[in-house]
């Protein structure tokens, strides 16, 4: 009687193992590079939203990136920052964005995220 029970709870505890896999989506890990007007982009990010809405992001430092998104279509949009000549409340300076709204704000870039996909490059002018 007690191997049954035994074997009727490791059978029990299997499944519910089972159950805990990966489950989620699948993803790619993928990098490249990012230049406005044939320069690296120092300091960014990249947004890159799916069908549903939800952003993945992905820094850029001195150029260059790596992302890791789900598959399918995306949308992206490219922010980057430099130094401005205002300054905040306490005398610091403040940061403002450079990249035109066609890489943003108003950004009709999309990039369709498969299980090949390695390397994209980002050249903006």
């Amino acid at each position: 009687m007690k191997s049954l029970a035994l074997t009727a709870s490791l059978l029990l505890m299997t499944t519910l193992l089972a159950g805990c896999g990966s489950g989620g989506p699948a993803t790619q890990t993928f990098s490249g590079e990012v230049t406005y007007q044939s320069q690296p982009v120092a300091d960014g990010q990249i947004i890159f939203r799916g069908t549903n809405g939800e952003p993945e992001v992905a820094a850029i430092k001195d150029g260059k990136y790596t992302a890791s998104t789900t598959l399918g279509a995306k949308k992206v949009e490219i922010t980057a920052q430099k130094e401005s000549d205002k300054l905040d409340s306490l005398g610091g300076k403040l940061t403002e964005q450079y990249l035109p709204p066609q890489y943003n704000t108003a950004t009709t870039q999309t990039l369709e995220v498969t299980s090949s996909t390695t390397k994209h490059d980002f050249k903006l002018e």
